[in-house]
């Protein structure tokens, strides 16, 4: 039997890969999880706010995630000392450029905001430099799809950053515990991919870096679409945080970001799936268009089944999955979640044809999408949050993200020849049939007079066991098929052939 690395390497690694990723992803949710429950429930609730909203100022002044010089850099073939000195850079010059814009920034910023959360913004910044330390060593390994070594690196120092974190939480109670969490944790995870960068590939210790006027230049062309498109996603993105925070205050903000976490679950690892893995693959095989279709297609199915039932529960235990796991204080976030929830199931399909347009290179497409959805999005979300609060906002972002899935889906079938079919409806037809039948269930056979720490799990089975029959009814075979594919690539028996 030959090795999978002779049979098919790419898919081999990318599967291989990808499940790293997974693992290591969830074990990262599961301990944030846990240490997040300590952390609410010991925290005010604005500490969170604060946090979120020092977050969007520090991201709008992200000056090298508007470059786009990391894709530029991933995109290419060129790993010489040429390249990789012009890479490194003007990555570190662009990380050092945004400190200096947030502290010519400040005075004005805190005419707005509060000395605090400026503070924490221009710390957050800052941790910038230490990520462009790293950003070589990573995308080395990465653009060969060895996320095994970057997986680990990022997963064993969370349980490590939550050391001061509990400890400051415990004793101060103030937001300078979440603080220390994310600043200890970028420089442990920068420290441990720079060595494991140096330890797999010598040379970049001795390497005589070159930068090259030309080349950057490129560089800076080539990302300057992509950067556009990165500063509209950037507000796009912040924008609900950045209202919420500005019009609503840092106390109603924390309600929307414990919400906005939650819902996060499942789009936090299919997401660290897709920048890593989905990206790459999908750049290698830009060139082949049935194996493109196919990879877009088993991608998107694939994500799906996984955010669609984590969804499905979400919706049903809102309320109480908040009250059990945080306390009542965070039961405003409830109808928050519900609707970031729903929302949610839609997000793998714009997620993948994102990643698939940043490989093929039509950045003006993602551009024009990004546009769209801002716009959209801001002409709903003030006065709906003027007059809704944060209800409001989550309203508008459900509308702008239909609006999304559907203009994305006309760009990749018009350019890439993606069909419409390949979008999993069953799931999602499966996860209304699941609300539907546990809403029935639940007026025959009220559950309200159950203890709370009994009626999340009994709510969890029901919701799971409704959703796994219907999706098993409608799509079973289709399951089993993948499941196989998935199970055969890992042990490297699948042959080029039953490949296609």
């Amino acid at each position: 039997m030959k090795r999978p690395e002779q049979e098919d390497p790419l898919a081999y690694r990318a599967v291989r890969g990808g499940l790293w990723v997974m693992g290591t992803t969830y074990f990262e949710i599961g301990f944030g999880f846990l240490a997040t429950i300590y952390l609410a429930r010991t925290l005010p609730v604005a500490a969170f706010g604060t946090f979120a909203l020092a977050i969007v100022l520090s991201h709008l002044c992200s000056v090298q995630s508007y470059l786009g010089v990391e894709i530029a850099f991933a995109q290419g073939n060129d790993t010489s000392h040429r390249a990789i000195g012009t890479f490194a850079t003007l990555r570190m010059g662009s990380a050092l450029a945004s400190v200096t814009l947030v502290l010519l920034l400040s005075p004005f910023l805190r005419l707005i905001y509060s000395d605090l959360v400026v503070d924490i913004a221009l710390i957050l910044t800052g941790m910038a430099v230490v990520r462009a330390a790293a950003g070589v060593p990573a995308i080395l390994l990465e653009r060969e799809l060895l996320f095994k070594q970057t997986s680990l690196a990022d997963s064993l120092t969370v349980p490590i950053s939550y050391i001061p974190a509990f400890i400051l939480a415990a004793t101060s109670g103030t937001v300078w515990a979440i603080v220390a969490q994310a600043t200890v944790r970028t420089l442990l995870s920068s420290i441990a991919i720079i060595w494991i960068g140096l330890r797999r590939n010598r040379t970049l210790a001795t390497l005589e870096w070159s930068f090259d006027a030309d080349l950057a230049r490129h560089y800076l062309k080539f990302g300057s679409v992509l950067g556009l498109n990165t500063i509209i996603n950037q507000v796009r993105g912040q924008i609900m945080a950045f209202l919420g925070g500005t019009v609503l205050g840092e106390y109603q903000l924390g309600f929307l970001n414990r919400a906005r976490q939650t819902s996060g679950w499942a789009s936090t690892l299919f997401q660290g799936l897709l920048s890593r893995t989905g990206f790459h693959t999908f750049a290698r095989i830009k060139d082949d268009k049935m194996r493109l279709h196919r990879a877009f297609g088993n991608v998107v199915w694939f994500l799906t089944n996984i955010a669609v039932p984590i969804s499905v529960v979400l919706i049903i235990i809102a309320p109480d999955l908040l009250h059990l796991l945080y306390g009542p204080r965070w039961l405003p976030s409830a109808p928050l979640l519900r609707i970031l929830a729903a929302v949610s199931i839609l997000t793998p399909i714009s997620a993948v044809a994102v990643r698939l347009l940043i490989a093929l290179a039509l950045h003006r497409m993602l551009t024009l999408n990004s546009l769209l959805s801002l716009t959209i999005l801001v002409l709903l979300g003030i006065p709906l949050a003027l007059n809704y609060g944060m209800l409001g906002l989550c309203c508008a972002l459900a509308v702008t993200q239909v609006g999304v899935v559907v203009f994305l889906f006309a760009i990749v079938h018009r350019r890439a020849g993606i069909t419409w079919r390949v979008i999993p409806l069953r799931p999602i037809a499966a996860a209304f049939a699941a609300l539907l039948a546990y809403y029935a269930l639940n007026r025959l056979y009220p559950m309200a007079d159950l203890p709370l720490f009994a009626r999340v799990p009994i709510k969890i089975l029901l919701a799971s066991t409704a959703y796994g029959i219907v999706v098993a009814a409608l799509h079973g075979r289709r399951i089993s098929e993948q499941a196989r594919y998935v199970w055969e690539l890992i042990r490297g028996i699948r042959s080029p052939e039953a490949d296609g």
